[in-house]
């Protein structure tokens, strides 16, 4: 028998529960109830990942994170959002209105004045 997991307790199970109420991404759920097992209930992370469903080592990475950096771990931003975007969306959508008007009118499109006015919004705001 493996180590038993253990969890420094950055929040109640009460709070944490409330956490998982309002979880609506599965993955991030997944990750709750991982740190929530092992505070309530320690047991080897070997049993925790099959008990979810996970890997062995995804349940050792994921306390020591918690252990490490507390909730804020947990609660990253996902996948398959603006995290690189110079501008905000608004900025982009204002920038790019000019070039949209112009093409339903029926006139092409180059890349090359949409790079340079893309380029001076990024300098405008710095």
């Amino acid at each position: 028998m493996g180590r038993v997991t253990r969890v420094v307790e950055h929040l109640r199970v009460e709070e944490m529960d409330e956490r998982l109420k309002h979880c609506t991404e599965s993955w991030r759920l997944r990750r709750w109830q991982v740190i929530r097992c092992a505070l309530v209930h320690p047991k080897p992370a070997a049993e925790i990942a099959l008990e979810l469903g996970l890997a062995r080592q995804t349940v050792h990475n994921l306390i020591a994170a918690y252990n490490r950096h507390g909730p804020a771990a947990l609660e990253t931003p996902g996948r398959g959002q603006r995290q690189r975007a110079y501008l905000s969306l608004e900025q982009e959508q204002a920038v790019i209105a000019p070039f949209l008007q112009s093409s339903a009118a029926g006139q092409l499109s180059t890349v090359l004045p949409l790079k340079a006015a893309l380029e001076e919004a990024m300098w405008v705001i710095q």
